[in-house]
């Protein structure tokens, strides 16, 4: 087994700055007062790894000390968020 051609995971923690939002937000004064939020969409047939099964990954960063967590999710609906998230 070789080397990973196309380390996915590495893409997405080193995202270049200039790619980012350009809108200027609070970093928040106490941690969970903001919350940032977003779905990663599938990139290719896989996961992120060839162990993981998961089709969407729910991205959650605290805005005031940029604490990052990543949730495997199956499908993309309301109620495969709510359960994610509680």
């Amino acid at each position: 087994m070789g080397p990973e051609q196309e380390c996915v995971s590495c893409k997405i923690s080193t995202v270049c700055t200039a790619n980012r939002n350009k809108a200027t937000h609070t970093g928040g004064t106490y941690t969970v007062e903001y919350i940032f939020i977003d779905i990663l969409h599938p990139i290719m047939n896989a996961g992120l790894t060839k162990s993981m099964t998961f089709t969407f990954y729910l991205i959650l960063v605290d805005a005031f000390n940029q604490y990052a967590c990543i949730y495997g999710i199956l499908e993309k609906s309301s109620l495969a968020l709510i359960d994610t998230l509680t």
